[in-house]
């Protein structure tokens, strides 16, 4: 990607972190203080400032499309619900086409952190965003649902999507499939 590009990504993440922070500490201050403190932080631990960059984009990221998700910020613009716009996600992130929003840029500057890094994080995002479109679609239904869908929804979040990317082979090099 041309530095032009990554300069407007730059600015783009630097503009929804400030969003996305400034809300979860007005709404839910003492719950993520401390984390947020730690998160910023962990790129200047030696020899880790490309992960820290990355697993800070990525958090950011994924907090503002939970929060659409769970409807505690309003859904942007241009979208009748959350699940089409957790879908319009999943098909960005397998296409990676033209952003037309922010959240768009933020996927694309998170991919540019990780291919700097040597790392593809495509199959783990669309994992995580399965995961939030299934929320997305339970979300104020009355319906119960299986031990079987729970489970593989379970799965696809935490541990394929959420555990996979962030916490193990690919940021800090812990290999639990092995």
């Amino acid at each position: 990607m041309k530095s032009c590009n990554i300069q407007k990504l730059e600015k783009n993440f630097q503009m929804m972190k400030s969003v996305v922070y400034h809300d979860m500490l007005t709404t839910r201050g003492d719950k993520y203080r401390w984390f947020l403190r730690g998160l910023q932080s962990f790129k200047y631990i030696p020899m880790n400032y490309e992960r820290g960059k990355f697993l800070e984009a990525y958090y950011v990221l994924m907090r503002h499309i939970d929060d659409v998700v769970d409807g505690d910020v309003r859904l942007p613009l241009g979208f009748e619900s959350a699940t089409e716009f957790v879908e319009n996600k999943i098909d960005f992130v397998k296409h990676q086409t033209k952003p037309k929003n922010p959240v768009d840029s933020l996927i694309l500057y998170c991919f540019e952190l990780a291919h700097d890094m040597n790392l593809d994080f495509t199959s783990e995002t669309i994992d995580i965003l399965s995961s939030m479109a299934f929320d997305a679609k339970r979300r104020n239904t009355l319906r119960i649902f299986s031990e079987k869908e729970l489970l593989e929804h379970f799965y696809l979040l935490d541990i394929s999507g959420t555990v996979k990317a962030t916490l193990t082979e690919k940021v800090f090099h812990v290999g639990i499939y092995q």
